[in-house]
């Protein structure tokens, strides 16, 4: 009886599917914010107006938060951080040092440069050391970074 060795870009597309439904799985349902530098528009009332010669003009500058909601795999550094209150179904809060790891797929990680803050349950936080790359035979799928509370 021959055996079949499996070629190996199938093995790698099963690997990376696996993975996949890995992520999808334990991914949370509640997004995570990630904010980058606010979009300034200034709007000219008149295009004659000459600063110089005095005089008021209605000129505005309106400020738009640029952000993107993401779903991400949340790993908890310490358990004991995260603690669901009992009383009329409160939302989820942090105690403790309120660090955390987050492994976002390719959109968010690409997302993710430049970003000013990250919020997740109505926290901030901020990037903490470099992005670890995790995936199957030198092909990343997924990127982990570690965030810490800001307060």
């Amino acid at each position: 009886m021959a055996l079949s060795i499996p070629n190996i870009s199938e093995v790698k597309t099963a690997a990376r599917d696996a993975m996949k439904l890995v992520f999808d799985t334990w991914a949370r349902d509640t997004q995570i914010r990630i904010y980058k530098s606010e979009k300034k528009t200034f709007t000219v009332v008149d295009p004659n107006y000459r600063h110089s010669l005095g005089g008021n003009q209605n000129n505005t500058i309106t400020t738009t938060p640029t952000y993107d909601d993401f779903t991400a795999r949340i790993i908890y550094i310490n358990p004991g951080d995260l603690t669901r209150s009992l009383s009329g179904g409160a939302p989820t809060v942090f105690q403790g040092n309120q660090t955390i790891k987050v492994q976002f797929e390719l959109d968010g990680h690409t997302y993710l440069e430049g970003a000013e803050r990250v919020t997740f349950l109505s926290e901030k936080f901020k990037m903490v050391g470099d992005v670890q790359k995790i995936g199957i035979m030198g092909d990343p799928q997924f990127y982990q970074y570690v965030f810490e509370a800001v307060s």
